[in-house]
C-alpha cells in the first residue's frame, strides 16, 4: 500500500470474521490515512472499543509507576 497513491481504500465489504491482530491493523490503516470503505457494523464497534480500551491501557507519567512517580 506504499505505492505513492494519493488516496488510499480498504475495501472491506466482504471481510470475514475478524480477530484482534486484524481489528489492530485496521487501526493502524486509519492511523495512517487509509479509508475503510464498506467496513462492517460490528468491525468498526471493534475498532471503537479496542481505541477507547488502548487508550485506558496507557502507562501515566511518562511510562513511570506510581512508586516512581511519587518518589523525590
Amino acid at each position: 500500500m506504499n505505492d505513492g497513491c494519493a488516496r488510499k481504500i480498504l475495501d472491506l465489504r466482504h471481510v470475514t470474521p475478524v480477530d484482534v491482530p486484524a481489528v489492530r491493523f485496521l487501526i493502524r490503516c486509519e492511523e495512517e490515512g487509509i479509508e475503510l470503505a464498506g467496513c462492517p457494523p460490528y468491525v468498526r464497534e471493534w475498532i471503537l472499543r479496542e481505541r477507547v480500551e488502548g487508550a485506558d491501557s496507557e502507562p501515566r507519567n511518562g511510562g513511570l509507576s506510581n512508586l516512581e512517580a511519587s518518589s523525590p
